[in-house]
């Protein structure tokens, strides 16, 4: 039996070695366990607000750029669908038959992944000075079919 060095150690010390190994490893563990929960807390919590921020200052540049996808997209189905239905009275059928290969190519050219590039923009979200070729092109096909056609775009 051991000799206690004070009085509490009758309570609270241990005979035994191994238990003061287990106890040391498991305030260790303990303590490591408690070291990655705050890491992953840290890096949540500053993921969130980083994110939210990101969000904030590019949603201007992804909404306007979606609006103009959006309109091209919308007048070329818009078209296709009048073409279309002035075809079938025999008016326009080369026309309409360009309009709809318009409408395939727009669907494939201005996916979402190919019109949100990185290489578009700058550090702070905004367009470079290239602005964006892509929308650009379509928007002048459009101009050409709603002028041809006396059309408001």
């Amino acid at each position: 039996m051991k000799v206690h060095d004070n009085n509490l150690d009758d309570v609270w010390g241990s005979d035994n070695s191994e238990d003061d190994n287990q106890h040391q490893y498991d305030i260790s563990k303990l303590k490591t366990i408690h070291n990655d929960r705050g890491y992953l807390d840290g890096i949540t919590s500053s993921k969130e607000t980083n994110l939210q921020d990101g969000f904030n200052a590019g949603f201007p540049n992804g909404s306007n750029l979606g609006y103009r996808v959006g309109k091209i997209l919308g007048t070329l189905q818009s078209l296709s669908y009048i073409l279309n239905n002035q075809e079938t009275s025999g008016k326009e059928s080369g026309f309409s038959q360009s309009v709809r290969q318009d409408l395939v190519d727009a669907q494939q050219e201005l996916k979402i992944n190919k019109v949100l590039i990185k290489s578009l923009f700058d550090n702070n979200l905004d367009l470079t000075e290239n602005s964006h070729d892509i929308l650009e092109k379509w928007e002048s096909k459009i101009k050409t079919y709603t002028k041809y056609y006396n059309i408001d775009f």
